[in-house]
């Protein structure tokens, strides 16, 4: 996934926004579960 991202970003350099809230939103789920 990591590897993809720079593609990605440079192909969609706008959608770099929704990715990093993407990203920040994954992470806070996967906090709360290992906080639970």
């Amino acid at each position: 996934m990591l590897a993809i991202m720079p593609m990605i970003l440079a192909i969609k350099p706008q959608f770099r926004e929704n990715l990093n809230f993407l990203i920040k939103k994954f992470l806070k789920n996967t906090n709360k579960k290992e906080t639970k």
